[in-house]
């Protein structure tokens, strides 16, 4: 009988230890240690494109291409969008409203930075504040978060400006620009290191983008080379000149739009007009590690980024150079195409 009881007992407690153990079916089951853990998620890329979808370079309506579909930002914006950046979850393009004046879209909502006549030129977002280049009245300036900056000005040039790039490094910002505008050549390549000018030639010239890696600073742009004025592609390192050409062709002139580093060098693209005055045509090229490759389906490059070791590079294509055209890893990526005869230009591209 006593054994019974003991029996009883020792049943009585293994079934009250069973019921304790499965009285929490809400705790998440951990896996043991010799359980794999599941695969990683595959990061989703999203691919951001400003530009226009008109005929003509650098006028509106400004629109965007996000993961390829088009979507309108203004349709009767005075130039085109020129720039985009991701800052957090936001989504900026810069360019210029139906009015004239500079405008930011945060998201697709328009924010115009000054009630004057001008235009954002390029984007760029650091330490926690978005960076924008652009001009007011012809004059250089930019913005950090809305708030603008002018720029120092020549006191031996007589021409507006034009802003085209900015660039922060740590606590030093780089804009580069040139007197004149984008409808003729410049007369005058510049760079501004926290708004103090650096007249980077002193022939007819254009600085056209910077960027900074390793404290070297890189200008591109071009540069007069002979009586008429036809330019050659240059970049600056550190203030030197160099050339970056990508043939001896007679009658090339060409023009270095863009640069950013690709396994610790500078990759810049370019367009260059190929052959005569009369039977030539634009040609798009990338200049790396001293090699140059030509640019199929993009004639006239405007931006490269890169991503995850992929490289991106926007601009137009076709045969009269107005239709969007990206690439990615040199091979065409599809765009929706826009405006009645679906024309359109790619002038900056950001991919996260």
């Amino acid at each position: 009988m006593k054994k019974l009881k003991l029996f009883l007992s020792f049943l009585i407690v293994v079934s009250f230890s069973l019921f304790m153990s499965c009285d929490h079916n809400d705790d998440p089951i951990q896996p043991g240690p010799d359980v794999p853990p599941g695969p990683e998620p595959t990061p989703v890329t999203h691919v951001y494109v400003a530009g226009n979808t008109s005929y003509s370079f650098f006028s509106g309506p400004a629109v965007c291409w996000e993961d390829g579909i088009l979507n309108t930002l203004d349709a009767n914006a005075y130039e085109a969008a020129r720039a985009v950046c991701v800052k957090g979850d936001d989504v900026y393009y810069g360019g210029s409203d139906a009015d004239g004046h500079p405008v930011l879209w945060k998201n697709g909502t328009a924010q115009v930075l000054a009630n004057d006549y001008g235009c954002v030129t390029d984007l760029t977002v650091a330490n926690g504040k978005l960076y924008a280049s652009g001009k007011v009245n012809d004059m250089p300036v930019y913005w950090v978060d809305g708030q603008m900056v002018s720029l120092d000005t020549d006191p031996n040039s007589y021409n507006g400006y034009t802003t085209t790039a900015i660039f922060v490094n740590g606590n030093d910002v780089y804009v580069s620009g040139f007197s004149g505008n984008e409808f003729n050549s410049g007369q005058g390549a510049y760079l501004w290191k926290n708004g103090t000018l650096q007249k980077l030639s002193n022939n007819a010239s254009e600085a056209c983008d910077v960027c900074v890696y390793n404290n070297v600073v890189y200008v591109v742009g071009s540069e007069s080379y002979t009586s008429g004025g036809i330019q050659k592609s240059v970049m600056w390192v550190n203030g030197a000149i160099r050339d970056v050409q990508v043939t001896t062709n007679n009658g090339l002139s060409s023009k270095a739009t863009a640069v950013t580093i690709v396994n610790g060098k500078p990759y810049v693209v370019l367009e260059g007009w190929i052959g005569s005055a009369y039977d030539g045509a634009y040609q798009g090229f990338a200049w790396h590690n001293e090699q140059v490759t030509r640019l199929y389906n993009c004639d006239r490059p405007k931006d490269v980024f890169v991503h995850n070791n992929d490289i991106y590079i926007a601009g137009a294509s076709g045969q009269y150079h107005n239709n969007p055209a990206l690439l990615k890893n040199l091979s065409k990526v599809t765009l929706n195409s826009g405006g009645t005869y679906g024309y359109g230009n790619c002038f900056s591209v950001f991919v996260k």
